[in-house]
């Protein structure tokens, strides 16, 4: 069966994408450690900014949905993304990870199934590659798909450096790779635009004479870039003189901003991932919650346990 494109290919970097050093410079550490996590709530840019590492890097790439609860529907699409950088995997590996799953994927079975992935890894593997996982947060905790991706990260080859982008702490044991100094954590502090990169994006979509929206803008939307992207937006389509009036009323209910929260809000009640805000603190607001990501509770996921305020990273 053939793969959907979307979910093995990275995304095309747009229009609206700005140079970003700080986030680059921190994405140019995941050659260094086994595996990576890129924690934020939604509108924070994960895609985005993997999307532009990805331009030059040339990760594996995998876009999780639901449907990857299924270790049977997860293998085959997962090992035709790492087929795309690692052509030299055996071609029936699909069918060997497929049998020791057996016929009902059952959850107490994925471990031969890892095993046989990750010996082929290991004669395959020659060279460091990424493998990035995009929208981990699809993933139900202690689902099949989600001990698969587990046992990937633990028993990979060292050259494998995974990477982890969701909306909530991956839940799986860490410990000793962070012991080790071998896993990289960013959040959503990171990607938070700072005023320059605000400034940035609003000069080049307005151009000239956007600078006194700046700082205002920034205050409203704390950095959020969703928040910016759905302000500027709005700011485009409003003549010079209105720009100012346009702003203002992005604070109200009917606001660009507030409808964006209204659709995340149901989409994410309707998903197998369960919060899609951060953890206090994580989100680059000095540890406060701002509204774009107060917590919602949801059905558990497998990265999205629900947490204490002001826990620490997750780990067991």
């Amino acid at each position: 069966m053939r793969v959907p494109s979307a979910k093995v290919l990275s995304p095309r970097e747009s229009r609206s994408t700005v140079p970003r050093p700080r986030v680059s410079a921190q994405l140019q550490r995941i050659a260094d450690h086994r595996i990576t996590t890129i924690v934020a709530g939604s509108g924070y840019g994960k895609t985005t900014a993997l999307a532009a590492w990805a331009a030059a890097a040339d990760p594996a790439w995998y876009t999780v949905g639901p449907e990857d609860v299924d270790a049977a529907t997860m293998v085959g699409d997962l090992l035709a993304a790492l087929r795309r950088r690692l052509p030299a995997l055996p071609d029936d590996l699909v069918a060997a990870a497929a049998s020791a799953l057996g016929p009902d994927a059952d959850p107490r079975r994925v471990e031969p199934a890892v095993v046989a992935i990750t010996e082929a890894l290991d004669l395959t593997v020659t060279d460091d590659v990424a493998l990035v996982m995009d929208e981990v947060h699809h993933l139900i905790a202690d689902s099949p798909g989600a001990r698969l991706l587990e046992g990937l990260c633990r028993q990979a080859p060292a050259a494998l450096h995974v990477v982890l982008a969701s909306r909530a702490a991956p839940a799986m044991p860490l410990q000793r790779l962070r012991g080790q100094g071998q896993v990289l954590e960013l959040d959503g502090r990171l990607l938070a635009f700072t005023l320059e990169e605000t400034s940035a994006l609003t000069e080049r979509l307005l151009g000239p004479g956007g600078e006194a929206l700046v700082a205002p803008l920034q205050t409203l939307t704390e950095g959020w870039p969703a928040a910016v992207r759905l302000a500027l937006a709005t700011l485009e389509q409003a003549s010079a003189d209105g720009r100012a009036a346009a702003l203002d009323s992005l604070r109200g209910p009917g606001g660009a901003i507030r409808a964006y929260l209204r659709d995340e809000g149901h989409r994410a009640g309707g998903a197998a991932g369960s919060r899609s805000a951060v953890a206090p603190g994580h989100g680059g607001t000095g540890g406060r919650d701002p509204p774009h990501r107060a917590g919602r509770g949801r059905r558990r996921s497998y990265a999205g346990r629900p947490a204490a305020p002001r826990a620490g990273r997750r780990g067991r």
